[in-house]
């Protein structure tokens, strides 16, 4: 054999176990070069930017950074990609101030030109976004209930989870229809959240034929309740809302007080665990509305709540799982459209879908209201855990109050 076919064949064999070694790391996951994951069949497809305007400073920093967190996690299960090509995350703070939304917004279309938008959980900042949107018609899924009249701002482009009032609605039906309940005392945070959320409750109880013997407006920032709770009056129960942190002294000073007049709050959003766990045992008994609950029982939400607590080591709450399931619908419309991420394409997909999540089964209307379900839910303690228990359902309804 000669000097120069000993050479080729040496290098045919060198070639070989290179090709070997290449295939087995594409099949098995290895490190790139900047040390993150590789993954067998990594998206290499132009990248799909996706917005994600929130309120994570200033006021709304309470809620916020939890639907965010919703976000990064169902994107970290997707590995970051969809329908074979990555997926950029472009995060903006828009301070809770409805002025830097829509600067942000502007920013991410104009500058960034991402493909759709996730959020806000701020009602008043959303409805200049939905304007702005209507004419790149860049699609906007919201991550919280706004007042229906927001879809009248933007263009067939804008998707909200409900309504304010919707959550309240069926908290007065459960009320009337379930507990029996034929009188209410009524005190809100004297703002438009407050009004909405405890209106709802108002229109549904008396449309049953019940009476509101009292309703009190509390200023949104008050944490001193003791000129309010003498002259609730007599009722069978007493409905509330405020926001997250005067949940728990308002309990406190409710149980302290020596009321035993059952409480309801409509949408319990400001009444997660760590409320809960502060008022402790003064929270125990108390009814909401929601639309997520971490002991549902089914198993995409065991599964959610389990991710959830592995990745940050917090329980889950409903702005967690909006944030996760609004991402999600993003995912599985870019799916239906083969990757076609054009505001026609895109729309006209989210518009089709309707699919299984941890919050239950979840469309949109043509008008992009939502089709979810209403859970009435109960404080419980589940050993050291203060938390919230599904005890009824109104399941796969329009999430929207009857026109009076």
């Amino acid at each position: 054999m000669s000097r120069q076919l000993k050479k080729l064949i040496l290098v045919g064999v060198l070639i070989g176990v290179l090709v070997v070694s290449a295939l087995a790391v594409a099949s098995c996951g290895g490190k790139a070069e900047n040390g993150s994951e590789t993954t067998a069949g990594q998206a290499t497809g132009t990248p799909i930017k996706v917005g994600a305007v929130f309120g994570l400073t200033s006021f709304m920093s309470y809620d916020a950074p939890d639907s965010l967190k919703g976000v990064q996690l169902r994107l970290e299960q997707a590995n970051n990609q969809v329908a074979g090509r990555p997926i950029e995350l472009i995060v903006e703070d828009n301070a809770s101030d409805p002025a830097v939304a829509l600067e942000k917004t502007k920013k991410l279309v104009e500058v960034d030109h991402v493909d759709a938008i996730l959020g806000p959980l701020f009602s008043t900042a959303a409805y200049g976004m939905a304007d702005y949107l209507k004419t790149s018609k860049v699609p906007l899924v919201t991550c919280i209930q706004y007042n229906t009249d927001i879809l009248k701002f933007g263009g067939d482009n804008i998707y909200i989870w409900g309504t304010l009032k919707i959550s309240g609605y069926y908290l007065g039906l459960y009320a009337y229809e379930q507990l029996g309940y034929r009188t209410a005392t009524v005190m809100a945070a004297d703002d438009a959240p407050g009004e909405d959320y405890t209106g709802g409750f108002v229109q549904a109880f008396e449309e049953k034929g019940g009476t509101i013997v009292k309703q009190q407006r509390i200023p949104a920032d008050a944490i001193d309740f003791s000129p309010y709770l003498p002259n609730m009056g007599t009722a069978d129960c007493a409905v509330f809302w405020l926001h997250g942190n005067a949940v728990a002294p308002f309990l406190t000073a409710y149980s302290q007080y020596g009321a035993t007049t059952p409480l309801l709050i409509p949408y319990n959003g400001p009444a997660n665990e760590a409320a809960l766990t502060q008022a402790g045992d003064a929270s125990l008994g108390m009814i909401g509305c929601t639309d997520y609950s971490p002991l549902l029982d089914n198993d995409l939400a065991k599964s959610f709540e389990a991710a959830f607590q592995a990745k940050y080591n917090e329980p889950t709450r409903p702005e967690c799982a909006r944030g996760y399931c609004a991402c999600d619908m993003l995912l599985k419309a870019i799916e239906k459209t083969g990757g076609d991420t054009s505001p026609d394409a895109l729309n006209a997909a989210l518009k089709e879908l309707k699919f299984d999540t941890p919050m239950g089964t979840l469309a949109f209307t043509p008008e992009g209201q939502m089709i979810g379900n209403a859970y009435i839910v109960k404080a419980v303690k589940v050993g050291d855990r203060y938390t919230w228990q599904p005890v009824f359902s109104y399941k796969e309804v329009t999430l929207q109050e009857p026109a009076k």
